[in-house]
């Protein structure tokens, strides 16, 4: 992981910035393509970018892929779990256990009322109440799994304040 500076956008410069904000609207784009909106060349802009890779700025370069394209017909749903005061090793292996499972999407430990949010794709509604009963309903850290039933997703940007 990337040593953390007092104020991180300081350790970038405009051009920096401007590669991330381009780069957050399209991961794929080609040097070629990059270059006349960071004011570089393209082999300028490939030492740019594996520089800011380097460095751990720029963590990793992802796909989203669309499930419905591929005839999937899943739908997420949103778990929240609560668990026992003084389960905190308990905790350890129930995190260690969920975090292997396929179905979960995303796994948030969080600073709340709910000690971790399952974000999960799901087949059906059964599929969701199944994973409950199976995986936390006995286990013996979780007091309390809540879940919610995603209709509509949708994604925003997310930048950093950049520019």
């Amino acid at each position: 992981m990337a040593e953390r500076l007092q104020d991180p956008l300081l350790a970038l410069d405009l051009t920096g910035r401007r590669t991330i904000s381009e780069l957050q609207d399209n991961a794929r784009i080609s040097y070629t393509a990059l270059s006349p909106a960071v004011n570089l060349s393209p082999s300028a802009c490939l030492t740019k970018v594996r520089a800011l890779h380097q460095r751990g700025v720029i963590a990793r370069f992802t796909v989203e892929i669309d499930h419905g394209a591929l005839g999937y017909d899943f739908f997420e749903a949103l778990v929240s779990a609560r668990i026992h005061p003084g389960s905190g090793q308990l905790m350890k292996t129930t995190v260690g256990k969920l975090q292997q499972l396929p179905m979960i999407f995303q796994f948030s430990i969080l600073g709340s009322t709910e000690d971790f949010l399952i974000d999960i794709r799901a087949r059906n509604v059964d599929y969701v109440r199944k994973f409950v009963l199976k995986n936390l309903s006995p286990d013996p850290a979780v007091a309390l799994a809540e879940t919610n039933l995603i209709f509509e997703h949708h994604t925003a940007r997310g930048d950093l304040p950049v520019l």
